[in-house]
């Protein structure tokens, strides 16, 4: 595991991972709460590109459906509900 974050609940998390298969990302959840990147040997910047922008667009549309975003001290991004 290269990254990991965590957000609010399993539910929460679950909806992030599914945004992100539907863009072509297979993310695995860890725990109740986590979210584990695991690329492949052959990951370049312009991979790194690719998972960040389809994370933004799967973040906004959390915040569309009333989930928002806080960013912590540590810089772990937790989603909670309004």
């Amino acid at each position: 595991t290269i990254i990991a974050f965590d957000v609010g609940s399993t539910e929460l998390r679950d909806k992030l991972i599914d945004k992100l298969k539907s863009k072509g990302i297979i993310q695995g959840g860890c725990g109740t709460k986590s979210i584990r990147l695991r690329p492949s040997l052959y990951f370049e910047e312009k991979h790194a590109d690719i998972y960040l922008k389809a994370l933004d667009e799967a973040i906004v549309e959390c915040k569309e459906e009333s989930l928002y975003i806080f960013y912590g001290n540590n810089h772990e991004t937790t989603f909670v509900n309004d």
